[in-house]
């Protein structure tokens, strides 16, 4: 079995030196990550949506602004900054409804 960097990096070398199709890139993406999620797996089981339907809808998102996009480093960088603000506020949400949780049962 190869090692998940390993893996990730030859889909994205693949991704790269091939012609892919739009669909083929979608599913490409989601792909890989899904593969990051095995190191912070989502519990699927609360939501309304199943975890290939998300993927691939974000996915498809992310292809739709690097097509409108001249400057694809700039749109990446700045939709990673977005999505880890948004993580690290609903993860600080999260602890401190945790935490007031903890309170009242006391």
């Amino acid at each position: 079995m190869l090692e998940q960097g390993k893996i990730l990096k030859w889909k994205w070398e693949d991704m790269q030196t091939s012609d892919l199709k739009p669909h083929q890139k979608i599913q490409t993406i989601a792909e890989l990550a899904q593969e990051a999620e095995l190191t912070d797996p989502i519990d699927w089981g609360l939501l309304n949506i199943d975890e290939p339907t998300a993927y691939r809808m974000m996915a498809s998102h992310v292809v739709e602004q690097f097509q409108d996009s001249a400057d694809h480093e700039l749109v990446m960088l700045s939709t990673i900054t977005k999505l880890l603000v948004e993580n690290f506020v609903l993860n600080l949400k999260l602890d401190g409804y945790r935490q007031q949780n903890k309170t009242k049962s006391v």
